[in-house]
């Protein structure tokens, strides 16, 4: 069995460092070897120097994917791999010494599973603010956070049981048959979702999936991310890929009715953001950020933009 991991970076030359780092010290498993596939998605800081330091001691190819955004570039990586599995991990990520060990044993357990998925425990640097200490679990997910639990459960979407971007494995007949959106994800119009939607539609149609609660991965958080700017930006982002899918379902609502109601959000927001505490505020801020982002997809899909 050969597994693919793929990464896809853009401007990032001391995060990738570490991250292949990790990845130089993680065990190999013993009834598999790996390929490490490496998209750099246009960099213009030292990423393609540092990449190639690790030439001769990872099994490294390196991916030139000029064409800006996410998805291109994971279609990049998914065009180059030769695995019979795709094992997905991000640029700001460390991997545990047992990934791909824990991935190969899943993959070798549920030979007709499509999709799994495993643990991102994020990690701030520095001194995270006073405010995001309380609040740090109700926005995980604003960082990747995602723990299903100590068990290999099923994967599905009933009560949201997807895995999230930065630490999942597919099988690559199953990848090859659905590419990434274009017009979702890091780079394009609508800036995230373009893994997540098709993940959610391996399930959907049936696929089987495992979560693999011992293929962690830890999550390097930047103090420029430790930041309300940062969160209403990923919110926001949300948003817009909540109205993207409403669109493309045809589920059309009314504009003024999203207009309403993220001025009314955004006002309790500010009200409350003056004089209560994180815990009181963030849910009026998570709600107003998702209403600008539909509002926002609207504006852009009207215009053509995606």
């Amino acid at each position: 069995m050969l597994l693919t991991v793929a990464i896809c970076t853009r401007n990032r030359a001391a995060t990738i460092r570490r991250a292949l780092a990790a990845l130089g010290e993680c065990a190999s498993p013993s009834a598999a070897t790996w390929e490490l596939v490496v998209v750099d998605n246009g960099s213009s800081d030292d990423t393609p120097n540092v990449l190639r330091e690790f030439e001769r001691t990872l099994p490294l190819r390196i991916i030139s994917e000029t064409a800006t955004g996410l998805a291109r570039a994971r279609n990049a990586a998914v065009r180059s791999a030769r695995g019979d599995y795709l094992v997905w991990t991000d640029d700001d990520c460390l991997v545990d010494r047992q990934w791909l060990v824990a991935y190969a044993r899943a993959f070798e357990q549920w030979p007709t599973a499509a999709v799994f998925g495993g643990p991102i425990v994020p990690r701030f640097e520095g001194d995270p603010p006073s405010w995001l200490t309380p609040i740090a679990r109700r926005v995980e997910t604003a960082y990747a956070g995602r723990d299903l639990g100590r068990e290999p459960i099923a994967l599905s979407l009933e009560r949201n049981r997807v895995p999230f971007g930065a630490n999942y494995a597919i099988r690559a007949d199953v990848q090859r048959a659905r590419p990434y959106d274009t017009a979702l994800g890091r780079g394009a119009a609508i800036a995230l979702g373009e893994e997540t939607e098709v993940l959610q539609a391996v399930l959907r149609d049936g696929g089987e999936g495992r979560w693999v609660p011992s293929a962690a991965v830890t999550h390097c958080i930047p103090p420029n991310r430790q930041r309300v700017a940062y969160l209403r930006q990923y919110y926001a982002a949300n948003g817009a890929h909540l109205e993207w899918r409403r669109l493309v379902d045809s589920r059309d609502g009314s504009a003024l009715h999203l207009l309403a109601r993220a001025v009314q959000d955004e006002m309790r927001y500010q009200l409350l953001r003056r004089y209560r505490r994180p815990e009181v505020w963030i849910d009026p801020m998570i709600a107003a950020s998702v209403g600008w982002g539909r509002l926002r997809a609207r504006w852009t899909l009207a215009r053509g933009g995606a």
